[in-house]
């Protein structure tokens, strides 16, 4: 009885117990040049999207984190790190698509001449892991960590991916 009183309590106390799952959901506004996206919040309220863009004979999708409560980024890109794994940059150097705007970054985390997710891509991690944190310096210089769950992330994103969103 005392166990499962305290395996309740853990899970309740639980970083993601009080987060949302993923879901897919219309886009905020036409800057996405996308109807849908894909998105999952925190336990601080910040958001993470994935959206599509079909460029020329490319399809290709951007994640993008929105910070809350007043957190803006500072002038550096922020690391990522999918189940506890070595921090890297969010995107390779010769991408250069990422931007920062504020409370708000965005880069392209996948491309592809077909519209299928293959067990190779960058996008795989996320549909198989657990969790993913992104480590960042504020606008005021201090370490911040934004986690969020990747669990329920392999639908909606491959809903997103593929075009058939709901």
């Amino acid at each position: 009885m005392l166990k499962r009183f305290l395996l309740s309590v853990c899970l309740l106390w639980s970083p993601f117990a009080w987060s949302q799952g993923w879901d897919v959901v219309a886009a905020p506004d036409e800057s996405y040049r996308s109807r849908w996206v894909a998105e999952v919040k925190s336990v601080d309220g910040h958001t993470l999207r994935i959206y599509r863009r079909i460029q020329h004979i490319n399809f290709q999708a951007f994640a993008e984190i929105t910070l809350a409560g007043g957190k803006r980024f500072g002038s550096a890109l922020p690391l990522l790190s999918i189940d506890g794994s070595e921090p890297r940059p969010i995107e390779r150097p010769e991408e250069k698509t990422a931007t920062i705007k504020s409370n708000k970054v965005s880069w392209r985390v996948w491309a592809s001449t077909t519209a299928e997710l293959l067990p190779t891509d960058a996008l795989t991690p996320w549909i198989n892991g657990s969790e993913i944190a992104f480590s960042f310096a504020d606008d005021k210089g201090r370490q911040q960590t934004a986690r969020f769950t990747l669990s329920g992330s392999g639908d909606a994103i491959r809903r997103i991916v593929s075009g058939t969103y709901k």
